[in-house]
């Protein structure tokens, strides 16, 4: 639902750790230094991913709840905060 919001973050971070994967296959001279960096991005990536499911997940739960209520709300005649039973 938000990961729209999110995604140009989890993009830039995997075209970064692309970028690195890229330098590791040329064998580039700094090898020893990027791949401890890319393993790095793709945890925080993986753990960043994960905490955007369980915030989707959530947000999801608490609209449902509150649709829940509003419709409780409407059907008993209560409205906000006040209700007239």
């Amino acid at each position: 639902m938000y990961w729209y919001v999110y995604q140009a973050d989890v993009d830039e971070a995997v075209d970064l750790k692309n970028a690195g994967e890229q330098f590791i296959e040329e064998d580039h001279y700094a090898v020893d230094c990027i791949r401890p960096k890319c393993l790095e991005l793709h945890r925080m990536c993986e753990q960043y991913k994960a905490l955007l499911r369980t915030r989707d997940e959530l947000l999801t739960r608490s609209r449902e709840l509150q649709d829940r209520i509003d419709r409780v709300g409407m059907e008993t005649g209560c409205h906000g905060d006040r209700c007239c039973c």
